[in-house]
């Protein structure tokens, strides 16, 4: 070691004497060039000529540029073509000098850092020196020997022959300074001009490929962690060392806690199998259930959750809903199977990744971090005590390490590498699996960031000797070299492919499996059928039903009155003020119960459209009246439904009349009377209960007497098809039948096959033949008996006026052996019950 001393004192000699040579270098040719520049400026403003100058300046060689064009004869005389190319070559030469010097101060600079640390390292430069063997004295002393030639004159090593040259020009051509006799610049100029060509000032000084050196040194940073290699050291004091040691434990602890909160509860994984099932048992008990269906958009609460559009509001289950919007937010291509691929990367999976890569990032800077220091540590000398030396006014330099603080160091070291190698795995985890939301991914990675500085807060309260004693310690060198190949160190090299490695690790071991759980959670909530209620009787029969078995569009739902009804009792002064009989009232469309309260309305809640038929006629008072000309609600009501549905300007029950036969209950419930409800032989065979006509309407004096007088008489197939009112229950069954098959449709064909498949068809080709053809059919399909002559297609699904009224004799009105309450009950005609009493 004090060999390599001696010989970087020699280097550093050497490289100081050729540094002296350039500047004076330098510093004669700038003079040199500052001379002849004033002599031109001066023979120019004179108007004389220049001195003769030499055949080459005069003819300057093909590749310098050519001398710009003469001036007007009225102008002063220019300065001659070679002046100006000289002065270019002088110029071009301190240009390429001064660079030249300017690699040289760094190359000093390094040399003497370099000689600086290797006196530190043994135990001190000035101790060195004063112990400094003969041998390499000596040997010192012959190498600043070899700085001088034989004469005694000490040779400007590294210096050019033409550098010489320029350095002892004198201003003036033939001149003499000092007694020596002067360089002109006929003998200059030339030898400048092929010193450039030949690149002889820098030594291939512009395309030179200068590579600093793979060596680190560790900067003590403001860490408890690094400000325990002084701890029990005599420079700091006994209480120092006994805070900086609390302090230390301090951080362990609590990062350890830290670490273990990470490992064990943050880091566990979104969407288990227990939330997975958690969000499947919710989906059966409650967003299927009809206790929350919405009538308003006939959506169930699964359905409404699932379409995440403020045009469903959701009334509850918010927490769903939110874990719903994040699922959606985070992976975007659930609900979108056409989106590009620059929707999908600014999605969460690869802000996660991100997250993960920037956490890598600081673990791996924290990994160097621990290396260096320990490769520094290791490479110090040993000696028996720790010795910290100072080095300059304010500066202190380590200078060896006893055996027991490196081994106790080394511990520190290893717990600190331990400590980031669980907080680096447990974090990825954590930023993985805690929350998607894309918000909580920022903040996570900022919090595992603060957990892993810890230390430096810790070090906030250490003395402040060992704060000053750490910001002025020298870094410490690692004095082996890192083998590199092509310029790439093998410590960079391991670091970077255990980065890349650890991320494609966790993204195939985290990400993956956490996309995975996300789509099972989504397909738990929303995939399948969501349109569809239920409701479990006592006995936990399950009875469901389409929430929109009509296919009703939310637009559609929006023109009809009941929203319209509901602003108008938000905002009462929106409402239009009717006269009825001279008295002005409120037409407000919405029913009210007088002196009932809220409880009276819960109820309605529960009404099928039976109940709702029946309930406004015991409102109005009556069994069969005509709600449309009660004063107030139910008119206005119809009037807009009927408006919205595109029946304008209706005034009285008579213009309701193309909608009575339609699938609208509301228009039968206005107007039952002019529908037809109370009337046998009208064309309304959608005359129950269930379709808006109140059940009295069937009992009333009308409807008996006019059933009393219907003959006991049926027309053939060929003449029911041209009977206005068979055409008309043809196309109101089928149109029903459609309706409640709609989830069956396979079985239509079977159903309908002497229609070819369509129904009304059936009912018009075979008349009253469809009895006895239906009831067959349906009994080989389902092995169920529905008698149509009572007007039961399909069970309380499918309920028509009693075909018997139109077809008795198909339907054994006469001759049945019935009694005449039972005839009457099937709506047989009277003439019919007049036969079978003569019978």
């Amino acid at each position: 070691r004090l060999q390599e001393l001696s010989l970087s004192f020699s280097t550093l000699k050497a490289t100081e004497q050729r540094m002296t040579s350039i500047e004076a270098s330098v510093r004669d040719v700038r003079e040199v060039l500052e001379a002849k520049l004033e002599m031109v400026a001066a023979l120019a403003q004179q108007q004389q000529p220049l001195p003769p100058q030499p055949p080459y300046l005069v003819q300057p060689p093909p590749y310098v540029a050519a001398a710009a064009p003469e001036p007007a004869a009225e102008a002063p005389p220019a300065p001659s073509e070679g002046s100006a190319v000289g002065t270019e070559l002088l110029r071009e030469a301190l240009e390429t000098m001064e660079r030249r010097l300017h690699r040289l101060e760094s190359s000093v600079k390094e040399e003497r850092e370099q000689i600086r640390l290797l006196g530190h390292q043994e135990v001190g430069l000035e101790a060195w020196r004063k112990s400094m063997p003969t041998s390499p004295r000596s040997s010192l002393k012959r190498s600043k020997s070899n700085l001088t030639d034989k004469g005694g004159t000490a040779r400007r090593e590294g210096t050019s022959d033409l550098a010489l040259k320029v350095a002892d020009a004198s201003p003036v051509s033939g001149g003499s300074e000092g007694g020596k006799e002067g360089v002109s610049f006929a003998e200059v100029l030339p030898a400048a001009r092929a010193a450039l060509d030949n690149d002889e000032f820098g030594n291939g000084v512009e395309g030179e490929v200068v590579r600093p050196s793979a060596s680190e040194k560790y900067d003590f940073e403001e860490s408890i962690w690094d400000a325990a290699i002084f701890a029990g050291h005599p420079c700091i004091g006994r209480g120092a060392s006994c805070q900086v040691v609390m302090l230390l434990v301090l951080n362990l602890l609590v990062q350890s806690i830290f670490v273990a909160i990470t490992a064990t509860v943050l880091a566990r994984p979104t969407f288990s199998e227990q939330d997975l099932a958690g969000l499947m048992t919710w989906r059966i008990n409650v967003g299927q259930s009809v206790k929350y269906y919405d009538k308003l958009t006939f959506t169930s609460l699964s359905e409404r959750i699932c379409l995440q559009s403020p045009d469903y509001p959701v009334e509850m289950s918010s927490g769903i809903s939110g874990t719903l919007g994040m699922i959606t937010s985070y992976y975007p291509a659930l609900t979108d199977e056409n989106m590009s691929y620059a929707n999908f990367l600014i999605g969460g999976p690869t802000l996660t990744l991100l997250a993960m890569m920037c956490w890598c990032l600081t673990t791996m800077a924290e990994f160097q971090s621990v290396w260096r220091l320990f490769e520094a540590v290791a490479c110090l000398p040993t000696s028996r005590h720790t010795q910290v030396l100072k080095s300059g006014e304010e500066d202190f330099v380590i200078a060896s390490m006893s055996v027991s603080r490196k081994a106790f160091f080394m511990f520190v070291l290893l717990c600190r590498f331990a400590i980031v190698t669980v907080l680096w795995y447990s974090g990825c985890i954590y930023l993985v699996n805690y929350s998607i939301d894309a918000g909580d991914l920022i903040l996570n990675a900022v919090a595992l960031e603060v957990i892993l500085n810890v230390d430096q807060a810790f070090f906030n309260l250490a003395p402040t000797m060992v704060k000053n004693l750490i910001k002025h310690t020298e870094p410490l060198p690692a004095p082996k070299r890192t083998p590199q190949i092509a310029g790439l160190d093998w410590k960079t090299m391991t670091f970077t492919i255990v980065f890349f490695s650890s991320l494609i690790f966790m993204a195939v071991v985290e990400i993956l499996p956490l996309l995975a759980r996300i789509e099972t959670a989504y397909d738990n909530l929303c995939d399948g059928n969501t349109n569809f209620t239920y409701g479990l009787d006592p006995n936990y029969l399950v009875w469901m039903s389409d929430t929109n078995p009509w296919n009703t569009s939310l637009k559609e739902v929006a023109k009809y009155p009941h929203l319209k009804t509901i602003r108008e009792a938000i905002y009462p002064q929106t409402v239009p003020k009717w006269k009825m009989q001279g008295v002005t009232v409120a037409a407000d469309m919405g029913l009210r119960k007088m002196g009932r309260g809220v409880d009276a309305i819960a109820i309605v809640e529960t009404y099928d459209v039976a109940e709702s038929t029946e309930a406004v006629q015991r409102l109005m008072g009556t069994t069969c009246g005509e709600p449309f000309d009660f004063p107030g609600g139910v008119k206005r009501y119809t009037i807009e439904a009927l408006a919205a549905q595109g029946l304008p300007n209706v005034t009285r029950c008579e213009d309701v009349l193309p909608f009575c036969v339609s699938h609208m209950n509301l228009a039968r419930l206005a107007c039952p009377v002019t529908c037809g409800c109370d009337n046998p032989t009208s064309n309304l065979a959608l005359s129950q209960s269930m379709d808006g006509c109140p059940s009295a309407c069937a009992s009333t004096a009308w409807h008996q007497s006019t059933l009393r007088e219907l003959p006991c008489t049926e027309k053939s197939a060929a003449q029911m098809r041209q009977d206005p009112v068979w055409k008309a229950y043809a196309s109101q069954i089928s149109a029903r039948i459609y309706r409640v098959m709609d989830r069956h449709k396979s079985l239509l064909p079977e159903l309908c096959a002497t229609g070819g498949g369509e129904c009304e068809e059936m009912f018009l080709a075979l008349g009253c033949g469809v009895v006895p053809y239906y009831k067959e059919t349906v009994l080989k399909m389902v092995g169920q008996m529905y008698d149509p002559c009572e007007g039961n297609f399909m069970g309380e699904a499918l309920m028509t006026r009693p075909l018997s009224i139109l077809c008795p004799i198909t339907c054994r009105c006469p001759g049945a052996g019935l009694s005449a309450e039972a005839l009457q009950a099937r709506s047989c005609p009277g003439k019919c019950l007049n036969e079978s009493a003569s019978r």
